[in-house]
């Protein structure tokens, strides 16, 4: 019977651990647990046309995608995806989400197991709530229910929307110590001859 060092295939099983940066933090930080993600990346294809007829098709990322995420997540950081914060306008210990407020970028990093509790980690540099807020109460209801939110998925200035790696492939060991917590687009490039592309 074949494992998965046999075949070298990695089947996302679990997201176990879910880290934000927002705002002026210098360093992502747990965000909450949660119950499913869905990722969908998108990408484009070029046709090439010749007396009206397609010869040549070329499909290439887009570095774009969407995050789906059902999850009980920390208020504090709630709040901040969804621009509910205005320091200047309310008083303290006061949130609300009207017409000023503006959902900001933020960068995730992720850790993921498969069904063997072998880790990949995943990176997504810039991203931003595109959902509106949806919340549930059921008054007797024998589970919480999580939030759900959709989360736009956007390119760095490599054009990349999202990055990962199996533990086991890092031979930087301070990069998979790292990376949870202190992950930026530069950190995982390799020379100054990969600047960025936009």
């Amino acid at each position: 019977m074949n494992t998965r060092n046999d075949m070298g295939e990695f089947s996302e099983f679990e997201l176990q651990e879910l880290y934000m940066k927002i705002g002026t933090s210098t360093k992502h930080e747990e965000c909450g647990a949660v119950g499913t993600a869905e990722e969908e990346l998108d990408a484009k294809t070029i046709t090439k046309n010749y007396r009206g007829v397609p010869v040549k098709k070329r499909t290439k990322g887009a570095g774009s995608g969407t995050l789906k995420l059902n999850i009980h997540m920390n208020y504090d950081k709630y709040c901040q995806m969804f621009g509910m914060d205005d320091e200047n306008a309310l008083k303290a210990g006061v949130r609300a989400y009207g017409m000023d407020s503006k959902h900001p970028n933020f960068s995730l990093t992720a850790k993921v197991l498969n069904e063997d509790d072998e880790i990949k980690y995943k990176a997504y540099p810039v991203c931003t709530v595109t959902s509106s807020q949806s919340r549930k109460i059921e008054n007797g209801g024998e589970e919480v229910a999580e939030a759900e939110i959709e989360v736009a998925i956007q390119p760095d200035a490599y054009g990349v929307g999202m990055y990962e790696a199996r533990a086991e492939d890092l031979e930087d060991t301070e990069l998979a110590q790292t990376w949870m917590e202190s992950f930026t687009s530069d950190l995982v490039h390799t020379s100054e001859d990969d600047e960025p592309g936009i």
